[in-house]
């Protein structure tokens, strides 16, 4: 890994933002979804199944409202908890991912229990 960090020029380096994004209620005469809306950390594996959900759910909204407008209230209404929630899980998900010292040693041990019980081996079974 030395090598690799002093041989890597740092011009190449792309970095990520691991953070989110508040959302906000949608106005005027563009409907935002997905990351536009409500961006979360690409590291916890959540953006795809929340822009996947908000799509199926401004259609859904889109088709049983009277108007567009009653429609995007509804859409919102039903998506910013939801990605409130999912974006303090991610935040929760990236806070483990970091932890150091005896954090660090029980969360991999939970994990190790889990695996356990669930009946997860990271040895092949032949």
């Amino acid at each position: 890994m030395p090598t690799l960090f002093k041989k890597t020029l740092r011009s190449s380096v792309n970095v990520f933002n691991s953070k989110g994004m508040e959302p906000f209620r949608n106005h005027n005469s563009v409907i935002f979804i997905g990351d536009a809306q409500h961006a979360m950390s690409p590291f916890t594996g959540n953006g795809t199944n929340m822009a996947t959900m908000d799509g199926y759910q401004l259609a859904e909204q889109m088709i049983l409202a009277k108007h567009l407008s009653t429609a995007v209230q509804t859409y919102d209404d039903l998506c910013i908890p939801r990605s409130i929630k999912a974006i303090k899980m991610s935040h929760r998900t990236n806070a483990i991912g970091h932890s150091q010292g005896i954090w660090k040693y029980m969360w991999v041990a939970m994990l190790k229990i889990a695996a356990y019980c669930f009946g997860f081996n990271s040895k092949s079974e032949e």
